[in-house]
């Protein structure tokens, strides 16, 4: 059964207008490689091994702050070795598995009926708008495409598709997770009846909560909880991610003439240098090897948002129902206390049917 036209509607209107106002890689090793449905290969992942860490935000520097009290209190967390994405998905990443659910005719239109033009549908739920203004894919009438921009120096035009994918709903993000995983001939995680995620399945995910924040801030060497998603306690310069910096001004390596004024993802490699302001990166991945997890997009996770607990806990998953899912990460458009929301224990949530200008995600498995 669809959904009413009323809260079809609704959606749409948020998709349209939300966004407004806010701003090679070789398959993974194992099952399936192969053997799906005309095979799509993810980003890198990254190895995350087994261990406990300590989950919510220190008690120094920006996070006595600039902290928020839903990031209290800290607790022991153990979580099970897992795989997180290296990168952010990107647009060409998300246009390649359009394309191949549109084949299959996994896409739906507003009305429910096979896609044709306007917001994506599948499984009735929105994924996301290639007309809203903010979003890098276009759709031609047969395909879906990455769109390119406008930037520095002079007007040089830069191809979007390895800037991450923007303008997507959670269920766009957990849709793109399945139908990966159907494409490698692995089990998807997502019951689309109900939404919610099979762990034990062999396919993606989108990271939990305590899985984003182990990947963005434990420091296993050091034991120690980096503060920012980048190996540092502290936020300055333009050199280490892609954030509002206050003054007022957007770091926006690529200098893009509009927004999201996003980068591709990984740039702060240490080996890029921006043309807008001729910036050296530094190179800046997370203590596991992922770059990005502060800045550049916020990124939704698989949680419903709930308060912390205040105990141990081993890989929890969040609550089983709700009204809104957790995002973490920051992003690039965010011009309201830009110290905090790049944080690594920053934390807030939106409703899982919305979308944002600087909203995108990664894979976990």
């Amino acid at each position: 059964m669809f959904t009413s036209t009323f809260a079809r509607s609704t959606l749409l209107i948020a998709m349209l207008t939300v966004g407004v106002f806010l701003a090679g890689c070789p398959p993974p090793s194992g099952e399936g490689e192969g053997e799906g449905e005309g095979e799509i290969h993810p980003g890198e992942m990254v190895s995350v091994p087994a261990g406990t860490f300590t989950m919510g935000r220190t008690d120094s520097g920006d996070d006595a702050n600039n902290g928020f009290p839903n990031e209290d209190p800290q607790h022991e967390v153990t979580l099970t070795a897992y795989q997180i994405g290296k990168y952010d998905v990107t647009n060409q990443e998300y246009a390649d598995i359009l394309n191949w659910a549109l084949a299959r005719g996994y896409l739906e239109n507003y009305s429910g009926e096979a896609y044709d033009h306007g917001v994506v549908y599948a499984a009735n739920e929105p994924l996301f708008s290639p007309s809203n203004p903010y979003c890098q894919i276009t759709y031609s009438g047969s395909q879906f495409s990455y769109r390119s921009r406008t930037g520095l120096p002079g007007t040089t035009t830069y191809s979007m598709a390895l800037h991450p994918v923007v303008g997507v709903t959670w269920h766009g993000a957990a849709m793109y997770c399945n139908w990966l995983s159907m494409s490698q001939g692995l089990t998807p995680c997502y019951d689309i009846n109900n939404w919610t995620c099979n762990f034990a399945a062999n396919g993606y995910h989108l990271p939990t909560e305590a899985q984003w924040e182990r990947a963005a801030a434990w420091d296993t060497a050091s034991n120690k909880h980096w503060i920012y998603g980048f190996m540092s306690d502290t936020l300055t310069g333009k050199n280490r991610c892609n954030y509002y910096d206050g003054n007022p001004n957007y770091v926006n390596p690529l200098g893009l003439t509009d927004d999201p004024y996003t980068s591709p993802v990984g740039w702060f490699n240490g080996v890029n240098v921006s043309p807008n302001g001729s910036i050296a990166t530094v190179n800046s991945p997370s203590p596991v090897g992922c770059y990005d997890m502060s800045g550049n997009v916020s990124q939704w996770c698989n949680d419903w948002y709930e308060s912390y607990p205040s105990g141990a806990v081993t890989d929890p998953q969040g609550p089983s129902s709700g009204s809104y899912r957790v995002w973490r990460g920051g992003g690039c458009l965010w011009t309201l206390y830009c110290v905090s929301d790049g944080r690594s224990a920053r934390r807030s949530s939106f409703f899982p049917a919305g979308t944002l200008s600087a909203f995108g995600f990664r894979l976990s498995r």
